[in-house]
């Protein structure tokens, strides 16, 4: 049986999740093996039965954060130096000589397109539509709330738009180190940081109504969301949540800020909402004062809880953004990077969604947004119908349609 490498970035729990759900979806027909740089996630893949290979250098929590700063547009700066992209490179070469696989698939491993590339070894990217070229070409890409400013304020949206939408095309910001190290093993350059988000095979973790492009250049397939579906009990002070207010659902998934999580919490005090908000892990490190009508809990089965709410309030990760359109809920949304940003700009775009950008969030943004949506039934109607789209899709079964389409003998 052939082996297919998993190389997902296990510091993010919607990546490795998919990267998991895809590797149980194949396992009939290939042998998933994982390797990864340590992360608080991986746990999970050697829960699920597979092998997990830590390659060095390991990641420090120190560099996580990092990692997550830079993701987040809150610092400048380059996601991984010359040198530890170079050893991230040999370590993976030395694996993929050894296992000799059919393919190597990731979503944010940026050392990844250079090993794969350099060892012969076929590339599959997962990723939303919104981060990768086609998308840019289409003109879809906003002006990334983190360059929002007073200053930037005063210039048309549209010119913004369109200087976003050019300069990340042609750009070779983020790019610097990867292509040294991509020279050094005889890779070619990469034109700019989106072509290195692409592989030799790029599946799109959505549905083409999210962003209306159906012409996909070659090598681009849509496959369909993932939904995450964790094994767990619904709490019973969920069960038992009275539905006398309207229900508020707070996902803000691994990727949020935690100062934001904390100031939307605190936010609630008094309002005429009943909140459920799986965020205790975004809260940890802080001082909260949880309203009296705020449910905080660690990790539930957000598809089957979600569904309960009236409202989501998401950050815009993928598996939060599919898990609020599997529910039917219209969604107050506040991107903590530009693929976020632009998951919620496809459900704008569809009619049930308000995002607000990040550097003008407030509680009074929040529950304006939230007024509204209630207040409107074309929204609530809107939702439902992109629900069916939605579960006509299945992300893993599609995935595994594709690798025995394109890697099985």
């Amino acid at each position: 049986m052939k082996t297919i490498v998993f190389a997902p970035a296990t510091y993010n729990l919607s990546e490795t999740t998919r990267t998991r759900q895809m590797a149980r979806a194949c396992s009939d027909d290939f042998s998933p093996v994982f390797i990864g740089y340590g992360g608080q996630y991986g746990h999970l893949i050697e829960e699920d039965g597979f092998p997990l290979r830590e390659l060095e250098p390991g990641l420090t929590e120190e560099k996580v954060r990092h990692l997550l700063e830079i993701d987040r547009m809150e610092k400048r700066g380059d996601f991984y130096t010359a040198e530890e992209l170079s050893a991230r490179v040999e370590s993976e070469i030395e694996v993929f000589r050894e296992l000799k696989p059919a393919a190597v698939v990731t979503g944010f491993n940026l050392s990844v397109p250079i090993s794969a590339r350099a060892a012969g070894v076929p590339l599959v990217w997962e990723i939303a539509a919104s981060g990768v070229r086609p998308y840019y070409e289409a003109g879809l890409a906003t002006w990334p709330d983190a360059f929002d400013s007073p200053f930037t304020r005063w210039i048309p949206e549209k010119w913004l738009n369109w200087a976003n939408n050019n300069l990340l095309i042609k750009s070779k910001i983020l790019t610097k180190p990867i292509n040294e190290v991509a020279k050094a093993f005889g890779v070619p350059e990469f034109k700019s940081f989106l072509y290195v988000a692409e592989g030799d095979y790029t599946l799109l973790t959505d549905v083409p109504e999210m962003t209306g492009i159906t012409d996909l250049p070659p090598g681009f397939r849509y496959i369909g969301p993932f939904i995450t579906r964790l094994d767990l009990p619904v709490p019973r002070a969920i069960q038992d949540m009275p539905h006398d207010l309207p229900i508020i659902y707070l996902g803000m998934g691994s990727s949020g800020s935690p100062e934001l999580t904390k100031e939307i919490v605190e936010g609630f005090r008094g309002k005429p909402y009943r909140v459920i908000a799986p965020v205790k892990q975004r809260l940890e490190q802080l001082r909260v004062s949880v309203p009296d009508n705020v449910l905080v809990t660690g990790l539930i089965p957000a598809h089957k809880v979600n569904p309960i709410a009236d409202i989501s309030v998401i950050h815009g990760g993928a598996g939060t953004v599919y898990t609020a359109c599997l529910a039917g809920t219209p969604v107050v949304g506040i991107g903590f990077q530009p693929e976020q940003e632009g998951n919620l700009d496809g459900l704008v775009r569809n009619g049930f969604a308000i995002r607000i950008k990040r550097r003008r969030v407030t509680p009074a943004a929040i529950f304006d947004a939230i007024e509204t949506l209630l207040a409107d039934d074309g929204a609530r109607r809107r939702a439902l119908e992109f629900k069916k789209i939605v579960e006509s899709w299945d992300g893993p079964a599609e995935a595994a349609r594709f690798f025995r389409e394109t890697f099985a003998d």
